[in-house]
């Protein structure tokens, strides 16, 4: 059971990384670039915008969910 939640943690936590860039790439593709290179820009880059807070909760899920896997395997 650890591994699904770990599986499925990674699974959406990335998914919504790639939202959260697709947006930024189309309303600024400066920023965008810089998610890609700068760690943790992501993150703050879907703070400070409105259409991504909703893609940033269901990240937090992802990572919540990882956690849990992760706990629950040891």
């Amino acid at each position: 059971m650890s591994k699904a939640f770990i599986l499925v943690g990674i699974t959406l936590a990335f998914l919504m990384q790639i939202g959260v860039f697709w947006i930024a790439l189309s309303k600024a593709p400066g920023k965008a670039l810089m998610c890609l290179i700068i760690p943790f820009y992501l993150y703050v880059y879907a703070k400070k915008e409105p259409h991504a807070k909703p893609w940033l909760w269901a990240w937090y899920a992802g990572i919540g969910l990882l956690i849990v896997g992760v706990i629950a395997a040891n």
